[in-house]
């Protein structure tokens, strides 16, 4: 497999992505699901495979400015207002250097049809190849048939990105929201919104669930892995850092199903 760049991530894979699989990506809001998808995608642009990240939520410049972020170890509330400290000018031209060399693709086009999706894709690979394809977010999508019930709409897109996953032999991460319901509790496969299908069609699913705030102002997030379809379930843990975009793997133990404090803990 290709991978993550997150190690206990690519153990709980089976070494990583694997072409014409499908992962769902799944959190409730806020959480740093794009976040972690595009590093992700960074990590397998830095190792020279081709990415394409269908972004339909947030603009291509912060992105860009995500991406910066996290390459440069800068953080990003510093890198938006232009308030510098140190060497950070140094590290930003780095960052931005390191970032022009990736075959990392962004395309912000809302309101995505599955054709959309499909012709977007065979261009990058026609070019350049691709290994990765990231669709930011499945509910943002839509249906060419505009008369069908929602479900009905989901249900084709999350097939056919599995079709499309099979046809041009590169793994797809697919965001996906989760019920706001029980916002405290852990996620499961029926949280999933709007469609039982993006269960059904996808190879791997990976819930991002926060657990606690750690001592470093780094967050805890369970990555809870109820599906694998070629592999086994799993719980590895990853630490967040929401200045600079970055996530880390984190040997803490998340078996417990609530966070170590007991309560509610959201990422800023």
């Amino acid at each position: 497999g290709t991978p993550t760049g997150l190690d206990s991530l690519d153990e709980a894979l089976g070494g990583g992505l694997k072409p014409g699989r499908v992962v769902v990506l799944a959190a409730r809001p806020s959480v740093g699901k794009t976040s972690l998808a595009q590093q992700i995608g960074i990590q397998v642009a830095r190792q020279g495979r081709p990415v394409l990240m269908l972004s339909q939520e947030m603009p291509a410049g912060d992105l860009v400015d995500r991406a910066v972020s996290n390459l440069a170890g800068v953080a990003l509330d510093r890198l938006g207002t232009g308030r510098l400290q140190g060497d950070d000018w140094a590290r930003i031209t780095e960052g931005v250097d390191a970032a022009t060399r990736l075959p990392f693709f962004v395309d912000d086009e809302p309101g995505l049809t599955l054709m959309a999706i499909r012709a977007k894709a065979r261009r990058v690979q026609q070019q350049h190849g691709l290994a990765l394809l990231v669709v930011d977010y499945l509910q943002l999508c839509v249906s060419s048939g505009a008369f069908d019930k929602r479900h009905h709409q989901i249900e084709q897109i999350s097939r056919g990105l599995k079709t499309l996953a099979k046809e041009l032999d590169c793994c797809v991460i697919v965001l996906s929201q989760l019920n706001r319901g029980g916002a405290e509790d852990e996620p499961e496969l029926q949280h999933l919104k709007e469609s039982g299908a993006i269960e059904e069609d996808a190879d791997v699913v990976l819930m991002l669930h926060p657990m606690a705030r750690e001592p470093d102002g780094g967050l805890l997030v369970l990555a809870k892995i109820p599906k694998n379809r070629q592999g086994r379930r799993g719980r590895p843990g990853l630490l967040f850092y929401g200045p600079t975009q970055n996530w880390q793997t984190s040997s803490a133990d998340v078996s417990s199903r609530r966070g170590r404090d007991g309560g509610r803990v959201w990422p800023t």
